[in-house]
Formats: structure tokens, sequence, C-alpha cells
């Protein structure tokens, strides 16, 4: 059956470029050689098996959609155990969820510089994690930046990147969890 994964794909109908549906993209997926392929909302967080490498799977499904005319939709593919153990860290813990936003930032690879510090200075955003895979922020209710967190990071960083609020990131763990 192969291994399972979790694709974030990036600017999935968030821009009118992107629009497809997600049994569409479901068969295109397929068409790529992924197997049970199923998805939660609309926005690209797809869930499937798949036999290839991380790397030459993300690059394959990323063709295919630049194939259909597809712009920025960069696959940022983690297994459901690395989404488990983020989950796990439970970095929001402790902030209030009426006064705060909570958001993860899945990064294509690691970045060179991943310096923060302009962000958490500059627009009151508190970072919870960081690693080389992702950053989850919180920042003050109602507050956003232009072009949004994976904007920043990916203007800055040259690191592809999309991202997810916190409550979809627990629903498509558990949901890949159940598939397991």
């Amino acid at each position: 059956m192969g291994q399972q994964w979790v694709a974030f794909i990036r600017a999935i109908n968030g821009s009118p470029h992107n629009r497809v549906r997600m049994a569409d993209l479901a068969a295109m997926l397929a068409d790529v050689g992924c197997h049970g392929v199923t998805w939660h909302l609309q926005t690209g967080n797809m869930l499937f098996a798949a036999d290839a490498p991380a790397e030459e799977l993300a690059a394959t499904i990323q063709e295919r959609l630049e194939a259909t005319g597809m712009r920025n939709a960069d696959v940022l593919l983690r297994t459901p155990a690395d989404l488990a153990a983020l989950v796990a860290r439970t970095p929001f813990a402790g902030l209030d969820g009426d006064a705060w936003q909570f958001e993860a930032t899945f990064l294509r690879r690691p970045a060179a510089d991943p310096d923060l510090s302009e962000l958490v200075d500059g627009h009151g955003v508190q970072v919870r994690h960081q690693d080389d895979g992702v950053v989850c922020f919180a920042f003050p209710r109602g507050g956003r930046m232009d072009g949004g967190f994976n904007g920043w990071i990916e203007r800055r960083w040259k690191v592809p990147a999309t991202s997810r609020a916190w409550n979809v990131v627990e629903d498509v763990a558990a949901k890949a969890a159940s598939l397991g």
C-alpha cells in the first residue's frame, strides 16, 4: 500500500488561479500513483498512501498540478507520525484562544537563515515552536499580515511554505491517525 502521507498543498482554492474540486485534485493524485486519496476541507489538505520517496513524490505531484495550470501549488508532505508529534507538543498550551489566533506554517525544506526577530518584534507574534519543517505562531486575534505568515517566510527565507490554522492541523492529524 505504501507510506501514508499528508500533503499540505499551497494556494489551493485560495486564489482565482488554483480553483479545483477536491474530487478532481484526488483524481490527479491517483493519476501519479497515490492510493486511498481523501481530503480535509477544500484547501488542499490531502491524505493518501504512495510508494515513492518524499521529494520525488512532492515533485511529481507539483509537476502534475503545474501541468493543469495551477500556480505556486507547492506540495509539502508530512507523515501522520510527524503531525501527531507536532500536535502532541501542544505549542499553544496556556494561551487564551479568545485573545490569540494559532497557526502553523509548514516549510518545504529547512531555511538557511531562519530569523524571526522582525516578525516577533514588529508584529506582536509569539513563536511557540520552530524546527526545520514548521513554525507555530500565536498572534493577537484579528491581527494579520499582508501576504500572511507563509508569505513573510517565503520572501525572507526563500523557502516554499504554506500556513494552516491550528485547528485544521489538529483535525488533519486526527483524520490521518484514523486512516492508519
